[in-house]
């Protein structure tokens, strides 16, 4: 408001206007007021409004996703997490490991964060849980190689359980060198446990107790795959008594 000793109140006039929009900046007014003298005596003064933006973004981000591997190595899974900004509107999460990522067997936390042009940010996290690809039953034509620690070279190798497991690391050859060594190490506990690596692809490997058979099938180029097991029978893990690896041979 302004008041002039002669003409009383005067209108005030400002470059921005009382309950006009100010931007996210500090801004000057400039107000000013004249009287009503042909030559108007004028006086102006200044001010400024700061605007700020506190608020972070409004992030969601999916429930924690349970799944099932597609391969030894895991899964790929895709997901959806977004984000809304009171002042810039839709705003993009970075999220680690990124949605179309290959999730490993097991549980993996994924930590998403969404941030708006004056750095106020918001963090979720949900995890994937990926399960072990399971047993599933040998159709079609394998070739398949598999021995015992009675019958070794040049047999293709494994062990047999025998009076206690047999923890150590085994290699197989197939016959005449027609396929290129693979490993194996087997968990020492209590020969119901082991672990594989291959330097070749293999499609299958059959899990045999004294009664019945695991059969692990796995997606092309497989070369490792961690825990496999004979079954359960009435509840009890059984003991390995022996393994086969297995390829497309015919």
């Amino acid at each position: 408001m302004a008041f002039d000793t002669v003409a009383g109140s005067r209108p005030v006039t400002c470059s921005t206007a009382t309950g006009g929009l100010f931007p996210i900046a500090v801004t000057t007014v400039t107000c000013s007021a004249s009287d009503t003298r042909p030559t108007p005596n004028t006086a102006s003064t200044t001010f400024t409004v700061t605007v700020v933006d506190t608020t972070a973004p409004t992030l969601t981000v999916p429930a924690n996703i349970s799944t099932t591997a597609t391969s030894p190595e895991g899964r790929v899974v895709s997901y959806t997490a977004t984000a809304m900004d009171l002042v810039k509107g839709a705003v993009t999460p970075v999220c680690s490991p990124a949605n179309g990522s290959n999730f490993l067997v097991g549980t993996t936390t994924v930590s998403c964060t969404a941030t708006d042009d004056y750095s106020n940010a918001t963090t979720k996290t949900f995890t994937v849980t990926v399960a072990k690809l399971p047993p599933t039953v040998l159709t079609g034509h394998m070739e398949c190689y598999k021995a015992n620690s009675l019958f070794p070279t040049p047999w293709p190798y494994w062990y047999e359980v025998g009076n206690g497991a047999r923890a150590g690391t085994y290699k197989l050859t197939a016959p005449a060198g027609t396929t290129p060594q693979a490993t194996a190490t087997i968990a020492a506990n209590n020969g119901k446990v082991f672990n594989w690596t291959s330097n070749y692809p293999i499609d299958v490997v059959i899990v045999v107790s004294k009664t019945q058979s695991n059969i692990y099938r796995y997606g092309a180029n497989a070369k490792a795959d961690t825990n496999l097991t004979a079954p359960l029978v009435g509840g009890v893990q059984q003991a390995i008594v022996e393994v086969s690896f297995c390829h497309d041979g015919k």
